[in-house]
């Protein structure tokens, strides 16, 4: 599944993060943000949750976060 920009600063290098073998989040790897979440079980649920995130508007963005 295509996972969207991260929500607090756009970056496009996003991952899936696995944790204790059974935990997935996304997380943005984007140096000074490293925004993460929502805990999900599986790498569908992580991504969709993920993109159900709210986006910040694009003039509220930073390179490290929302402003």
């Amino acid at each position: 599944m295509k996972m969207l920009p991260c929500p607090a600063c756009d970056g496009k290098r996003i991952r899936i993060f696995v944790w204790a073998e059974k935990v997935r989040y996304g997380e943005c790897l984007r140096a000074g943000c490293r925004m993460s979440g929502p805990l999900r079980d599986s790498n569908t649920e992580a991504a969709t949750a993920w993109n159900a995130l709210p986006r910040a508007e694009k003039s509220k963005r930073t390179k490290t976060g929302i402003a």
